[in-house]
């Protein structure tokens, strides 16, 4: 079984759906699902530097105020726990995820999947900055990706085209929001769905 998956390094249900969908595919031991990682981007026009809380870009984008956006934020970290990952929001810094999505693309087969979590583990556990050369390199060296290799993704425009296309292809796929999870029968699930709904997809012959 194939699927795509269409998500953002800086969207928590991504990385809620991401992990759900894992654990679906464990506890039915499948060993022949193979998954594409599709590139999102949440916000296109994101900064390459943070400069300010969580909290505050949140009020800002939503018009709420800013213990709305907290009870927001504390909200999705509860969700979080439920599938046993623990989000530090004190330390996610919101910035550009463009050059991130093109590091998973450099990356050879076999380390796509670990490449995957390991960014969002850096982003969402760690604080890193995925907009950060030293930063991704850092991240990247665990997967037989040199720092040079990471330079020369920022200072050109390599495996852009292949994120243009992932975008292009979402638009046309209307879809509007992530973690989107497309099947190979055509079928797909939107959102960071209970694990009983991915494991009835998943039994589907």
């Amino acid at each position: 079984m194939k699927i795509k998956i269409w998500a953002d390094y800086s969207c928590p249900f991504c990385y809620i759906g991401k992990t759900v969908l894992q654990q679906a595919i464990d506890e039915l031991n499948l060993n022949d699902v193979e998954i594409e990682y599709k590139a999102f981007l949440l916000d296109p026009n994101a900064p390459l530097v943070s400069s300010e809380s969580t909290e505050k870009a949140l009020a800002r984008k939503y018009r709420v105020s800013q213990d709305e956006a907290k009870q927001m934020v504390d909200g999705v970290v509860q969700r979080a726990k439920t599938v046993g990952l623990h989000y530090r929001y004190d330390l996610v810094q919101a910035t550009n995820t463009s050059t991130a999505h093109r590091l998973l693309k450099l990356a050879k087969n076999k380390h796509k999947k670990a490449l995957n979590e390991a960014l969002y583990h850096a982003y969402f556990i760690e604080g890193k900055n995925l907009s950060d050369v030293n930063d991704l390199s850092i991240i990247a060296q665990d997967f037989g990706i040199t720092m040079e290799a990471v330079q020369e993704l920022f200072a050109s425009k390599v495996h852009a085209s292949e994120l243009q296309s992932d975008l292009l292809e979402a638009q046309n796929l209307r879809i509007s929001g992530v973690p989107y999870f497309l099947f190979e029968d055509g079928t797909s699930i939107r959102g960071a769905q209970p694990i009983r709904v991915f494991k009835e997809k998943l039994s589907q012959k």
